[in-house]
C-alpha cells in the first residue's frame, strides 16, 4: 500500500535582497515550507494533496510597500489521469 505513496517536503531560504527604486531599500530575507504527497490508487490515476508555505510567511513593509508579495499559505488538491 505505501509503494503507491510519495510524499514531498521542500524548504527554500531567499536572502536579503535590495530593491532598485528610488530609494534603494534592503528587504530582510525569507524562507518557506511545502509539503505535499501523491497517491496512486489505481494505474494511471494520481491523487494530489499538499500546502505550499506552511509558516504562513510574509514579505516585509519595505517588499510589500513596493509590491513584492509572497503567496500565503495554501492547500491543494486534485486528480490526474495518465492516458
Amino acid at each position: 500500500m505505501l509503494d503507491n505513496l510519495a510524499t514531498s517536503l521542500s524548504y527554500q531560504y531567499t536572502g536579503n535582497q535590495y530593491l532598485l527604486d528610488k530609494q534603494s531599500k534592503k528587504t530582510r530575507g525569507f524562507n518557506t515550507v511545502d509539503l505535499g504527497a501523491t497517491y496512486t490508487p489505481i494505474k494511471h490515476v494520481d491523487l494530489k494533496l499538499g500546502v505550499t508555505n506552511i509558516t504562513n510567511e510574509k514579505r516585509d513593509y519595505v517588499a510589500t510597500a513596493n509590491d513584492y508579495f509572497l503567496s500565503g499559505r495554501t492547500i491543494y488538491g486534485g486528480i490526474s489521469y495518465k492516458f
